[in-house]
């Protein structure tokens, strides 16, 4: 048996997991100045910031910026740490009594987990009873971003691994448990003891109060402030075969208070553990994840509001189920101009490979999450169709323009801070279910920052090199109160620095054309920005143009597609390798590009991902060169 726990840090920002592939290093470069722990920003060479938008962090807070999120585990004196995240979290040497793992989240609250997990049973009145409550010492093993240790019990292991802003604990059970011989009512599970800090709460969606619940868990601060959430317990089994078609089954929880410390218990029915239909090892997924679910499903006999696995067709012995995810647009200005809106999801789970046409629609009632089974929600889930795309197994479906009537609801709803989408199998109803991944699916946005009219109609903006100089040239179509010009340059797309100034037209509605010369450009790759300030002294950013006025060495990658194993040849020394996955998650990096196997050729192994594509990006003082990588075991 699994038991899954995301612990997330809340804070009211865009969670932004971006396609690197959409994302021209010349043509389009991110605003680092803007990003926010779940945001990534850029701007396109045409002026229009694109924000791409998901519901897990990609940056946690460092000295007053952004950093990207690392998720390995460091080990260290018996420690095992990962610090590079929004939650900082210490894992002890071994499973025992006395032994606590520690999360840190806000940068000092202080929450522990006692490592020793209890076995109980509990009948169907909610009396609990222990059958086991001192485990097998074990020693951790730790690889990459997970750590294992085994045997806490015979044949159950306890796992964590680490996501970005998140952490995932599987209890593994391969095999029915024994001690439920004589047991064949009730539920079966773990108990956990976890301290909060001063104040803090655990408390139920439902209100529900020391009973069996299968609402999600609410955890929040001493001003009650919601920052974690625990949603509500979906059990699968077949444990890492997504694609099989796994057994689905509702769970419980049962929490107990005592002074700061509270008793988690989850729980699986005892009759779905030993139904001969239930195939070994199972799963059970109570996840800790970022507070405010953003993700779920309603039909019109059962809710759950879990952002990690998102419902579709019947399901579970209950009616047809209508999916929801919800995108927080805090990190766009309220005065933008939608232009595009996008959605993008991640499917995780088809119980067989019959296609299935899904719709997406509009949500126009209440956001979620929904705490209870909402009627005028599921109806709203059906109605008001953007487009539709046909899911014929597990994997990332999209990017789908959701097209104008998206464009003006997400304007209007730009001061509220949230949108909503739907969608729901055009077949109802159909056992034929699929599970998406709230967690990991993406909103990309483009807009026109604001003002939305422009005081300059800008044409072109365009720099090129010359004899070691870049000559910087644009054309207005018109201009309204328009004092003058700053041409402003960098090279990390953090720091811009004034590179020169030339005044504007004031007011013309005819054709300008105007010309800078940057007599000591930058070694590296330099971006310019042009901005226009008014006679009142509002400004606005126009456009970024990119320009290398030195030779980027090219680079070539094979065999390509590949096994697992590539060589890269022409790789400059001392160059940057970074490799991303579809998602912008980065799978690999190194500073000398891998194992050196010539004089200027490199090996990077990739034999431990799965079959894809990904992107390669080296990085050296004379720019950026890119290329696309398949990995085809």
């Amino acid at each position: 048996m699994i038991i899954k726990k995301y612990f997330s840090f809340f804070m009211v920002f865009i969670l932004c997991a971006f396609t690197t592939a959409a994302q021209n290093s010349l043509a389009s470069v991110e605003l680092r100045s803007e990003r926010g722990m779940f945001s990534k920003v850029f701007i396109k060479a045409n002026g229009e910031h694109e924000a791409i938008l998901s519901s897990s962090p990609v940056h946690y807070k460092k000295n007053n910026g952004w950093e990207e999120i690392n998720t390995n585990i460091i080990s260290s004196m018996g420690i095992h740490q990962n610090e590079s995240n929004v939650i900082r979290s210490y894992f002890p040497n071994s499973i025992s009594s006395s032994d606590k793992i520690k999360l840190v989240v806000n940068s000092t609250d202080e929450l522990f987990i006692h490592s020793e997990k209890k076995l109980v049973t509990v009948n169907t009145s909610g009396d609990l009873k222990v059958i086991v409550d001192s485990s097998n010492t074990s020693i951790a093993n730790v690889i990459n971003n997970s750590i294992n240790y085994s045997g806490i019990y015979k044949g159950i292991s306890d796992e964590f691994t680490i996501l970005n802003g998140a952490i995932k604990n599987n209890v593994v059970l391969n095999a029915p448990p024994a001690l439920l011989t004589n047991v064949s009512s009730g539920y079966f599970g773990f108990q956990e003891i976890v301290e909060l800090p001063k104040g803090w709460k655990i408390t139920t969606l439902d209100k529900t109060v020391n009973a069996l619940t299968s609402s999600a868990l609410l955890i929040s601060d001493s001003t009650g402030r919601h920052v974690l959430t625990i949603p509500a317990p979906m059990f699968f089994d077949k444990y890492g075969s997504q694609s099989d078609g796994a057994n689905p089954v509702e769970g419980k929880y049962l929490i107990e208070h005592k002074n700061d410390s509270w008793a988690i218990t989850t729980l699986v029915p005892v009759a779905w553990l030993k139904d001969v239909n239930t195939k070994y090892p199972v799963s059970i997924d109570p996840t800790v994840t970022l507070a405010g679910v953003n993700g779920g499903w309603q039909s019109p006999n059962n809710f759950v509001d879990n952002p990690g696995f998102v419902f579709l067709g019947v399901c579970c012995a209950n009616l047809t189920h209508r999916a929801w995810i919800l995108f927080n647009t805090t990190s766009i200005p309220d005065a933008s101009c939608i232009t595009s809106v996008e959605v993008q999801v991640n499917v995780a789970t088809v119980v067989a490979a019959t296609p299935e046409l899904v719709l997406i629609n509009d949500v126009t009632g209440a956001a979620g999450p929904y705490g209870a089974i909402n009627p005028a929600a599921y109806n709203d889930f059906g109605n008001g169709f953007y487009n539709s795309f046909t899911i014929n197994g597990t994997g990332i479906y999209g990017y789908y323009n959701l097209g104008a009537t998206a464009n003006t609801l997400l304007q209007s709803q730009l001061p509220v801070n949230w949108f909503e989408v739907a969608f729901q199998l055009n077949n109802e109803p159909s056992t034929n279910y699929k599970i998406i991944n709230g967690t990991s699916s993406n909103l990309r946005v483009t807009y026109n920052a604001p003002p939305c009219i422009l005081p300059v109609e800008l044409l072109s903006f365009d720099a090129n090199c010359n004899s070691g100089k870049v000559n910087l040239t644009w054309a207005t179509a018109s201009q309204k109160n328009n004092n003058y010009f700053t041409v402003e340059r960098t090279t990390d797309g953090i720091n811009y620095k004034p590179v020169g100034v030339i005044t504007g037209a004031g007011n013309s509605s005819k054709t300008n054309y105007y010309a800078f010369v940057d007599e000591e450009p930058s070694e590296r790759t330099s971006y310019y920005r042009l901005k226009q300030t008014d006679f009142n002294g509002q400004t606005e950013h126009l456009n970024l143009v990119a320009v290398n006025c030195r030779d980027v060495k090219e680079f070539a990658i094979s065999p390509n597609p590949g096994s697992g194993i590539f060589i890269i040849d022409g790789a400059e020394q001392n160059s940057d390798v970074i490799i991303t996955d579809v998602l912008g998650q980065i799978v690999f990096q190194t500073k000398v590009a891998g194992e050196k196997t010539g004089s200027d050729s490199y090996q990077i192994d990739l034999s431990n991902k799965l079959n894809g594509i990904y992107f390669i990006q080296m990085i050296s003082m004379n720019g950026i060169t890119s290329k696309k990588i398949i990995v085809k075991q």
